[in-house]
Order: C-alpha cells, then sequence, then structure tokens
C-alpha cells in the first residue's frame, strides 16, 4: 500500500478513508482540518488539497466528530453540538443541503452503506442505523464492547474502533 504524502501528513489532520459505492460520482478522501473547523477534500492519487471548505458544526482538535462520504456528499456530526444535527454537505462545494436530528446520546462517528447512515454512540456503545434523509433511527445495533470515534463499511461488513 503506498503511502500518503508528507504533505498530508504534516497537516496534523485527523483523517478519514471515506469511499463512495460503485454508482456514485467518484471516490474521495475528505479529512477535518479541526485546527480551523474545516472540511478538506483531498486527491487520491497525488495526496494534494483539492479543496476546502468550513465544517457547519466547531470540531475540536481532540476530536468527537465523525464523517461519513456516500459519493455525493458528506455528512458530519460533532458530539458536543448543542443543537445535535448531522449535517450533509455537498462534496464539490460545501454547501449545506440539509441537516437531520442526531440520536440521543454522544454520537462521534458515522458511516454511510446502501442508503444507511450509522451512526456511533460512544457513551452506551450503540450504534444507530438512520435514514439519512430524516435521520429516523431504522435500528440499533449493540456489540456488546466498548466502541469509540471512527467507523467504516466495507462491503456489506460495519467497523468501529474500540480504544479502551
Amino acid at each position: 500500500m503506498e503511502r500518503l504524502p508528507h504533505f498530508v501528513l504534516r497537516l496534523g489532520m485527523v483523517l478519514m478513508l471515506l469511499v463512495g459505492p460503485l454508482r456514485a460520482q467518484q471516490d474521495a478522501l475528505f479529512g477535518l482540518d479541526a485546527r480551523f473547523s474545516q472540511i478538506v477534500r483531498i486527491d487520491l492519487e497525488s495526496g494534494a488539497e483539492q479543496a476546502r471548505y468550513p465544517s457547519p458544526v466547531l470540531c475540536k482538535p481532540e476530536g468527537a466528530c465523525g464523517m461519513a462520504y456516500n459519493g455525493h456528499a458528506v455528512y458530519i456530526v460533532d458530539s458536543t453540538d448543542p443543537d445535535r444535527r448531522i449535517y450533509e454537505v455537498g462534496a464539490e462545494s460545501g454547501a449545506i443541503w440539509h441537516s437531520m436530528p442526531s440520536p440521543p446520546g454522544s454520537i462521534d462517528g458515522l458511516a454511510y452503506d446502501d442508503g444507511v447512515l450509522y451512526a456511533l454512540d460512544f457513551l452506551t456503545d450503540t450504534i444507530y442505523a438512520l435514514d439519512p434523509f430524516d435521520g429516523s433511527v431504522l435500528r440499533e445495533l449493540s456489540p456488546g464492547v466498548d466502541i469509540i470515534g471512527g467507523m467504516g463499511v466495507s462491503q456489506g461488513r460495519l467497523y468501529a474502533s474500540r480504544i479502551r
């Protein structure tokens, strides 16, 4: 596996590989530059920054934000956001397309797969499967382990990080 260019690593960003489904426009790498609360789109081939736009939530450098990409838009959430919203922003422009209520708890991880948005609550160790249009809870998953932070989906399998 090829390493990312030093430029990307020096930014001190929390990077998340967010790969869209095959039917989407294109695969992309998005990161969050928490120093400036900005979403950064990075070219997968060169590692060069393609775009940068403000995040709709104030994500702090210590974390607690989650991002997911559906091939057209980026979903972003901050567990400390007093409005408790999940925002959907255009992947090309950063324009806010819409927002939906976040599930109860402290949501700090998001993943998207096959029309479902997954949200991780690190306080209750619950993963919510959400309707990506209105935020309604389709089902709850309780893996029975302490989970926190990042999430991902690959080939129909959901992955969540465990740090304790």
